[in-house]
């Protein structure tokens, strides 16, 4: 026996709190600038598919992925506007990639495996972090930089309360995300039925990103640079990281427009063919009517049971506050007719309201709202009465346009 396997064998008989201090003994953080790299959202087909194609050979490679003839690795979440890819580039080859899925009328890939109630009855923002892989040339130097930027967009630009994980076990995975980053079983059940990992076990964790810099703070600030994620996480900044630049305050950064809908659903995988009757029904809530409208997705033979809300939601984050007694509230989503807010002040059914919503950092929106529903006094529907604003209606339109790329500006 080699003396990595003696030297592995024998960390894993140690209690847990001594290995999980082993393991953040054991990092090694680069501060040199990657010059030859760019950090980004995936905005173009080459992208994507580069994208899922590292994917698909990370993953048969493991056996999370069967083998299938177009040699990628493509998700029904990928379809969706709250799903953001994001990767790592040198020159023109996509050597990294990481997909965040925020929480959405498909749910998460995660509640095949275990319930976020908990976390949903607190009125609190999900994503689940999925589809992590790297070039087999770079892992040992990008695993880090691809975690921080990752981080950095949870934190400043998604609006991410509950980073999600679902990590497999057989090789103890879960235990470095445990012992460096603070993951959490959401419960102890360890999955053996999973299918989106092929059925290879996994378990469920999650980050509260809300504690996460005091989280990283007691774990890290001593060390020293080369040791300290907290510094690293949180203070550090490479010039190579590119976020999106936003008008307004907007937590989504879609990119699959019918055209790339088109050929990663319709002509590389065979993934629309396999839905279930509740999913196509659930994706046809999730996008624009004009994806059925033009023919891009054909779910005609089942139209009864795929009837769609009248109103797509859009997820925002807001600071607002009622103009009757100045109480502070956030704005979740919001549509055309409507919004959803989270507020600390019971509000009952059928009140009329005026709110003063902070859409852009100098822009103020003043509206007329009715409550239609609460839930366990936190969260609120709200009609907007007043709809036909100018100022609101040129934010809904810009959302609109973003969201759905009406002008297929991002298909070369």
């Amino acid at each position: 026996m080699g003396f990595k396997k003696v030297f592995k064998s024998i960390l894993f008989r140690v209690p847990t709190k001594i290995r999980y201090r082993i393991f953040r003994s054991l990092i090694h953080l680069s501060y040199k600038e990657l010059n030859d790299f760019e950090f980004k959202i995936a905005e173009t087909k080459e992208e994507l598919e580069q994208a899922f194609q590292l994917l698909y050979r990370a993953y048969t490679k493991t056996k999370l992925q069967e083998p299938n003839p177009y040699k990628m690795r493509v998700t029904i979440y990928h379809a969706l506007p709250t799903t953001t890819t994001l990767v790592i580039k040198r020159k023109d080859k996509v050597v990294g990639t990481l997909s965040l899925i925020a929480d959405n009328v498909m749910g998460l890939p995660c509640e095949k495996a275990t319930s976020l109630k908990k976390f949903r009855d607190e009125g609190l923002r999900l994503a689940e972090v999925s589809a992590l892989a790297i070039d087999d040339e770079y892992k040992g130097m990008l695993l880090f930089p691809l975690l921080k930027f990752m981080y950095e967009y949870v934190s400043e630009f998604f609006g991410i309360d509950i980073l999600i994980a679902t990590i497999t076990t057989p090789k103890n995975v879960h235990q470095l995300y445990e012992a460096l980053l603070s993951f959490k079983p959401i419960s102890d059940k360890e999955v053996n039925d999973y299918s989106f990992s092929n059925f290879v076990p996994v378990v469920v964790e999650y980050l509260d990103l809300r504690e996460a810099k005091s989280i990283f703070w007691n774990l890290y600030n001593a060390k020293k640079n080369s040791l300290n994620l907290f510094y690293y996480f949180v203070k550090h900044r490479f010039k190579s990281f590119n976020f999106p630049k936003r008008d307004y305050f907007l937590l989504d950064d879609p990119v699959m427009n019918k055209e790339l809908f088109d050929y990663f659903f319709n002509h590389r995988s065979q993934i629309l063919t396999k839905l279930t009757d509740l999913e196509r029904a659930k994706l046809k809530q999730a996008l624009h009517p004009s994806y059925f409208d033009s023919k891009i997705i054909n779910f005609n033979e089942r139209k009864s049971k795929t009837a769609r809300r009248s109103e797509i939601r859009y997820n925002v984050k807001c600071k607002a506050k009622f103009n009757h007694s100045q109480e502070r509230f956030e704005v979740l989503n919001v549509s055309k007719e409507g919004l959803k807010i989270k507020a600390n002040e019971f509000l009952p059914v059928n009140t009329s309201l005026t709110c003063r919503i902070l859409i852009a950092e100098f822009e103020v929106i003043e509206l007329t709202c009715t409550t239609k529903w609460n839930f366990d006094e936190k969260l609120y529907g709200l009609k907007i009465e007043n709809s036909n604003h100018p100022h609101w209606l040129k934010f809904i339109n810009h959302i609109e346009n973003k969201t759905w790329n009406k002008n297929e500006r991002r298909a070369a």
